[in-house]
């Protein structure tokens, strides 16, 4: 003796099939995500693996790259000094046809450059003994020093003597 309106209330609470698949189909969508995510999560652990054995594998390949760097700058100070000592040792050479030409009014600015070559050649070599060939030319430079510097006193006594100026010897009180 249940009373219709009870009855149907009775029929309602209980669950049709109709009110358990969709609960059935988002506990298999909850399911299959987190299997996805599993995946996901252990293909990133793989990645993660790979990528630290390649870091591994890369730091002997980026040892040796700053080495060859630190080489290769290296090389470029040498030969940059090999150029700048080259050129000292040509300057002897470059400068010996000035220097036979002698001293004139037409030629002074091109002999007084000469001059201040020769001079920073000689720096350079008296602060490098460790060339062996710095005494070599540093008696050539010494003797193209000794006639330009003559070459140099004695246009200086040219120029005093037809000014008319007197010039004091070192004998001279």
């Amino acid at each position: 003796f249940i009373s219709k309106p009870i009855a149907d209330m009775m029929e309602t609470a209980k669950p049709n099939s109709l009110d358990i698949n969709p609960l059935m189909r988002l506990k298999e969508a909850l399911e299959g995500a987190q299997r996805n995510t599993s995946k996901i999560l252990n293909r990133l652990e793989r990645f993660e693996h790979r990528l630290t054995d390649l870091d591994e594998k890369m730091r002997p390949i980026q040892t040796t790259t700053k080495h060859y760097t630190k080489a290769k700058e290296n090389i470029s100070l040498t030969l940059a000094e090999i150029g700048k000592t080259s050129e000292y040792f040509r300057i002897a050479a470059d400068v010996k046809d000035i220097v036979q030409a002698g001293l004139s009014p037409d030629t002074q600015e091109e002999y007084f450059e000469a001059l201040g070559r020769l001079s920073n050649a000689k720096r350079y070599f008296e602060t490098h003994h460790e060339i062996k060939a710095s005494v070599t030319i540093l008696s050539t430079i010494d003797g193209l020093l000794s006639v330009m510097v003559t070459a140099c006193v004695s246009e200086f006594e040219r120029i005093l003597q037809a000014s008319g100026k007197c010039i004091a010897t070192s004998g001279d009180g």
